[in-house]
């Protein structure tokens, strides 16, 4: 195939599809590494992506032109056996959103792997990536970046990435370095859950607000989930209003981190996931978090661990003990405001905790009152640079002074 570059009010393209229902095979169209596909402005019944493969210096580039591409009712945008691929909103500067999509899911499957999405507005429906499917055990499908999406209104989870069930298929299905980043969920089920990425999950800069489940749904359980399989990094989040947990650690395998995030009124409502983080499996280290009005407890370790680490983190307001320390002994949880050394939400002199603004005053107990554990960390939830005079503040922000 000969490449064209053609030119659009907004930019070049080298394939072009127009509003109906669109099927683009990259084999039948012998569509290159590097090609640009354009999808004009418009109403769209189908999207279908299917065997296209760029490469990492040359992906294949999927964005929209002139407008806002609109999906409506049950239309998915499904990719399969697609590799290098960037599904990118950000072709036309009159939308912040190039896609949006309503009623129906994105779907990342079969053989697929270095997936690229971003600048996507879903309302009803979430994105479901993984590679699940019956003989391709041996198959990984890697990097795969979720970032600057707006999901919304949807009763599950918004974000679904991986297999949840690495202890019935070990080896199987695994999955490396997922980020999910720069996202805004707000009134879903669950927020984001990644299962069987074994190594590079990281989750952060995420926005989750009213994760309420739909109707008389209990089995979805919070904001953020790690499940099986996964080493994961959860950090600079902040989760507003959340009836579950707002970070759960299911049995995952391996290490979590989870530092600088901001979690207000979480684990509230659900009969059985009333914490505000809760880590079952070991080796967890949780730190420079701050959270107000949880449920229950603010942070949960499960009864078999023993190496887990709690330090320099604010919870205040919950309505049991701020700490279940599980199997830990007690020189792994240390330097941490809590109410039983008498603080509250009150007292605790943030910058206006009734505007929802948890940075510290001068004044505030947390100002160079932390831990030297948290070396190396750098920077706070603002991205400021921490520590500052030598010392770590507890809690998720720093004061800059």
């Amino acid at each position: 195939m000969v490449v064209v570059t053609y030119s659009s009010c907004c930019g070049d393209y080298h394939y072009k599809v127009e509003p109906g229902a669109v099927s683009v095979n990259g084999t039948a169209l012998g569509l290159r590494p590097g090609t640009v596909i354009m999808c004009n402005h418009g109403v769209y019944s189908q999207l279908t992506f299917s065997n296209l493969v760029g490469t990492a210096l040359r992906p294949i580039i999927i964005t929209n032109a002139c407008g806002q591409v609109r999906m409506t009712g049950a239309n998915k945008v499904n990719f399969s056996n697609c590799q290098h691929v960037r599904f990118l909103g950000s072709g036309s500067p009159m939308v912040n959103y190039g896609f949006y999509i309503s009623g129906d899911e994105i779907r990342v499957l079969n053989l697929s792997s270095d997936i690229e999405i971003a600048y996507i507005d879903m309302d009803g429906r979430g994105m479901d990536i993984k590679d699940s499917v019956v003989g391709h055990e041996a198959h990984e499908m890697n990097n795969i970046l979720v970032h600057h999406s707006y999901i919304h209104d949807y009763g599950a989870e918004a974000i679904y990435i991986g297999n949840s069930s690495y202890d019935l298929h070990p080896g199987a299905f695994v999955m490396r370095n997922a980020r999910v980043y720069n996202n805004i969920i707000d009134n879903c089920g669950e927020g984001i859950q990644c299962g069987s990425v074994v190594e590079g999950c990281l989750i952060h800069h995420n926005v989750l607000t009213n994760i309420t489940p739909e109707g008389a749904i209990d089995n979805t359980y919070g904001a953020i989930g790690v499940n099986q399989g996964t080493r994961a990094w959860v950090y600079n989040n902040i989760v507003d209003d959340c009836e579950g947990l707002g970070i759960a650690d299911f049995d995952s395998y391996f290490a979590t981190d989870i530092y600088n995030n901001l979690f207000i009124d979480c684990g509230t409502t659900l009969a059985n996931y009333q914490d505000v983080i809760r880590a079952n499996n070991d080796d967890n280290t949780v730190y420079n978090n701050t959270i107000i009005n949880g449920g229950n407890r603010g942070i949960k370790f499960g009864a078999g661990s023993g190496s887990d680490e709690a330090f320099n983190n604010v919870i205040l307001g919950t309505t049991n003990a701020s700490i279940e320390p599980g199997g830990n002994p007690g020189g792994n949880i240390h330097d941490n405001d809590t109410k039983e050394e008498g603080h509250t939400v009150v007292n605790y002199d943030f910058v206006n905790q009734a505007a929802g603004n948890y940075r510290l005053l001068v004044t505030s107990p947390g100002v160079d009152a932390g831990s030297a554990d948290a070396a190396p960390l750098a920077t706070d939830l603002d991205d400021n640079f921490r520590p500052v005079n030598g010392t770590y503040d507890i809690g998720a922000y720093e004061y800059q002074g």
